[in-house]
């Protein structure tokens, strides 16, 4: 598991994408039951002077904010839906962690060969389409079965 600052998730009680620094609560002490939190400040920083808010949400939601934005300042998370050029090819993939690379890249799967492009080789054409958590009310089984489709 990646651990960065910035993270967005789904709400527990609303379904809706929050950002906010993602806390971890162990309820029984041995990670049997994990639940996610998103802690958030409004508009301010989480060191600034405000009432902290933690927003309970989906674990399997939680996608990490990857340090790069699109040419319209776009943040990209982990998750992400994007389409982009590579020289005059249109080309879609998901974005996130490889571990091997230790590097976020964007997961493309042209008929069960996958290929990885590094975000950084992103044009400015490049627009994210959504996230693969945007379908949520999928079960986590169905979901799942996407993310092994983008990898």
């Amino acid at each position: 598991m990646i651990e960065l600052g910035i993270a967005k998730a789904k709400r527990m009680d609303n379904n809706e994408w929050t950002k906010g620094y993602v806390f971890y609560h162990d309820k029984f002490g041995d990670k049997s039951e994990l639940e996610a939190y998103l802690v958030t400040t409004g508009e301010g920083d989480l060191f600034m002077e405000k009432p902290v808010e933690f927003k309970k949400v989906h674990l399997d939601t939680v996608c990490f904010f990857t340090d790069k934005r699109l040419a319209d300042g776009t943040e990209i998370f982990t998750g992400d839906d994007i389409e982009f050029y590579v020289g005059a090819l249109k080309s879609r993939g998901v974005v996130e962690w490889c571990q091997e690379d230790s590097r976020f890249v964007i997961a493309e799967n042209y008929d069960g060969i996958t290929s990885k492009i590094g975000l950084y080789e992103l044009q400015d054409s490049a627009t994210i389409k959504g996230n693969i958590y945007d379908t949520f009310n999928l079960s986590k089984k169905e979901i799942k079965k996407l993310k092994k489709e983008s990898k």
